[in-house]
């Protein structure tokens, strides 16, 4: 357990694939991500039962849980570790949508920065964010992320194209 001052962060457990079966599946968050088929309850108990690490997988999903009551409220995901240059890429989500703006998501980051760079090592976070998903720049700027370049049309909503703006977060000096 990674704990924050709301929130904690703890490995998927099987007993998290239905509530991951919601919200992976909710099409109104596909919108910023890759994700354009439907996961199947199979697919991601495979996936929760399948987890490893993150030097084997590359990758880390860890549930957000809110401290006063235990309850999962979100997902952070840590991909694209690159052992190497001691860096991942990182993302988040509050799935609850009467979790947002209460200050969770940002605890969450730092609990996020605290492992990644105290137990991990790691010198970087980055992150790409949709031009137009105000809510997600406002909080990585928030948490000390700097705004590092810009792809042009990279998003398509509706037929409504969004720039990607490309985010990173350098281990603060001690």
């Amino acid at each position: 357990m990674l704990p924050g001052e709301k929130v904690y962060l703890r490995s998927l457990e099987p007993s998290d694939v239905a509530l991951l079966f919601l919200w992976e599946n909710d099409t109104s968050a596909w919108q910023y991500g890759d994700t354009l088929i439907p996961f199947s309850m199979e697919n991601l108990r495979q996936y929760v039962s399948g987890l490893r690490d993150i030097y084997a997988d590359k990758q880390l999903r860890l549930m957000i849980c809110r401290k006063e009551n235990d309850s999962p409220i979100g997902v952070l995901d840590l991909f694209d570790y690159n052992p190497r240059f001691r860096r991942t890429g990182i993302g988040i989500i509050i799935a609850r949508p009467l979790e947002r703006r209460k200050g969770f998501a940002l605890d969450t980051l730092k609990c996020a920065e605290n492992y990644a760079f105290g137990i991990l090592g790691l010198e970087q976070l980055h992150c790409s964010i949709a031009s137009g998903n105000e809510a997600s720049i406002a909080l990585f700027e928030k948490a000390g992320y700097v705004r590092c370049g810009e792809r042009k049309r990279w998003f398509e909503h509706n037929g409504v194209w969004e720039n990607e703006i490309l985010y990173q977060r350098i281990k603060p000096n001690k």
